[in-house]
């Protein structure tokens, strides 16, 4: 049986015993410069109606409420179970919108989102777990709303590095199996997309080319395996799926 109790402490201290060290402090030149990638990655699924409700779940720290309160969607909010994630929100200025609250225990009774985001939590959930909050999160949902998920990718060489970089993490995921999800938990249409770096200053021009390599021998590797080039060799991987 899954000990909860151990888990929930290493979520409680999650900024200072995982975070710390390999990842910046959160602050609002962090928030600024998560932003630049919030743009490219999520900027073309946002909706229209700048009063629409959107919910990050698993928020952390509240980069991207921030980033969405910076592009005027003044309804969106954040909830997670970190107390010391929220604590950090609340001391950037989030305190009014990001709460400390358990995901499926939010969505059971929430409705009228527009957008969802779930980027980073479904690898933390047992397979139980993760078909409720799926289908918890479609419910919540307005017609037409999108749920946007991001977890890491077994399809990708180095994948491991995030399944096993953490020890709240239970699985990772592939275009099939999240097509598995989604159709079980009855989203109407999905479609998924690679989370590939952002390439900044100098030394990101050189990164650039040498990833546009790189990338082509990841799918090339699995051809000669199996006989088919993934389209998706990135170590995330991003879904929006549709109610």
């Amino acid at each position: 049986m899954e000990d909860l109790s151990k888990k929930s402490k290493l979520y409680d201290s999650y900024l200072s015993t995982h975070l710390a060290g390999w990842k910046e402090r959160p602050s609002i030149a962090s928030f600024r410069e998560r932003a630049r990638g919030f743009d490219r990655l999520f900027g073309e699924f946002l909706p229209e109606d700048p009063k629409a409700k959107i919910l990050d779940a698993g928020c952390g720290a509240g980069h991207l409420v921030w980033w969405l309160h910076e592009r005027g969607y003044y309804a969106s909010a954040g909830i997670d179970i970190s107390a010391e994630l929220v604590e950090m929100a609340g001391s950037l200025g989030l305190g009014e919108h990001v709460t400390k609250q358990d995901i499926a225990e939010h969505l059971s009774s929430a409705r009228g989102y527009s957008r969802i985001f779930l980027r980073d939590v479904l690898e933390h959930l047992s397979y139980g777990q993760m078909f409720e909050t799926l289908d918890l999160a479609r419910r919540s949902l307005v017609d037409g709303g999108a749920l946007i998920i991001q977890v890491p990718n077994g399809e990708s060489p180095f994948f491991g590095r995030i399944r096993y970089g953490d020890l709240t993490h239970e699985t990772a995921f592939t275009n099939r199996s999240l097509s598995q999800a989604f159709a079980s938990t009855r989203f109407k249409s999905w479609k998924f997309y690679p989370v590939r770096p952002t390439f900044r200053g100098a030394k990101g021009m050189l990164r650039a080319p040498l990833w546009a390599v790189v990338e082509s021998i990841y799918r090339l590797m699995l051809f000669a395996e199996v006989g088919r080039s993934p389209k998706i060799v990135t170590q995330n991987l991003l879904a929006v799926a549709w109610a």
